[in-house]
């Protein structure tokens, strides 16, 4: 029981006993009712404006609690977009050593034929205009032979 009450209980009783006794006790109980009163009052004031207090404290920490949920989700998303990015990267990166290795061969190769091309070109100039013919007796075997068609078809 709260003490305001057991104290009003006490008024109460010794009111009766005093009443009894034909002592005048009105007048005291009013003032120390008003005084209660007034005390209640008060404390329920100040009990709405801390619970006032506790429900904006509560949404700012709703509010805060939401806004870290948003910003784990899209450091989430950017971790996993990052993932992809890099494995497209190295996927990319592969494509491109693959590349550069082709490139040096294919290089390798324009050098070699360039010098065949420019050996056939001197000794045309040097023998004048040669023949199919020329060409084909001048071939120890057909693979030779074959490549030398397609050099000087393309």
């Amino acid at each position: 029981m709260p003490k305001w009450m057991r104290q009003a209980a006490a008024v109460f009783v010794l009111t009766v006993t005093i009443g009894v006794a034909g002592m005048p006790v009105l007048p005291v109980l009013a003032e120390d009712t008003e005084q209660y009163e007034s005390t209640l009052e008060s404390l329920s004031r100040r009990m709405r404006e801390q619970f006032g207090k506790v429900n904006q404290i509560k949404q700012e920490v709703n509010t805060a609690a939401g806004q870290l949920d948003a910003i784990e989700n899209d450091l989430e998303r950017n971790t996993n977009e990052l993932k992809s990015v890099e494995s497209r990267l190295m996927a990319t990166q592969k494509q491109v050593d693959e590349n550069k290795e082709l490139l040096q061969k294919t290089e390798r190769r324009l050098v070699d034929r360039s010098q065949v091309l420019n050996k056939r070109v001197r000794d045309i100039y040097i023998n004048g205009q040669v023949s199919y013919i020329d060409v084909c007796s001048a071939q120890p075997t057909l693979a030779t032979l074959s490549a030398g068609m397609s050099y000087s078809s393309g």
